[in-house]
């Protein structure tokens, strides 16, 4: 007789604070690269595109500081993997579904972005419109994708 391993709901519940703590931060990093990389394409030689170079040493400051953000809070707690309460994070039908329902948000985002980029970036030269419109789309689609999520998911 096999027995179900028993669930701790505090731990559940810590455990998806701090995967949605994780994705908030994700989230600001991304939109902070996205745009940088953007406004290098677009408006090299801006306070925006140029912080980098002036100040190398906020990128490592920053992503320690995120890393902190993520790891204090959890203290002892730390995702496993394989322990009961993340597999049944990870196997919850209505988290799926609302992943799923952010992907499509995301891909309609992408899609419906694509006119008016390449619009808005007709001035440019090719090489740069092009790419601004690479990385436009793709860092509207990944942040569309973990903001939906987040707000679908605290439902």
């Amino acid at each position: 007789m096999r027995t179900e391993p028993k669930l701790s709901p505090e731990r559940i519940e810590l455990l998806l604070r701090l995967s949605r703590r994780g994705l908030m931060v994700v989230l600001a990093m991304l939109v902070i690269a996205g745009s940088t990389i953007l406004a290098h394409l677009i408006r090299p030689g801006t306070p925006l595109a140029d912080w980098p170079s002036r100040l190398p040493w906020l990128i490592p400051l920053s992503i320690v500081f995120m890393v902190a953000i993520i790891i204090a809070p959890g203290g002892k707690l730390r995702w496993r993997g394989d322990g009961p309460e993340e597999l049944a994070i990870l196997q919850d039908e209505l988290r799926l579904a609302n992943l799923a329902r952010a992907q499509r948000f995301a891909l309609f985002a992408v899609l419906l972005s694509q006119i008016p980029l390449a619009l808005l970036l007709s001035g440019l030269p090719s090489a740069s419109a092009v790419m601004a419109m690479a990385v436009s789309s793709v860092t509207l689609g990944v942040v569309t994708l973990i903001a939906s999520f987040l707000v679908l998911d605290t439902e």
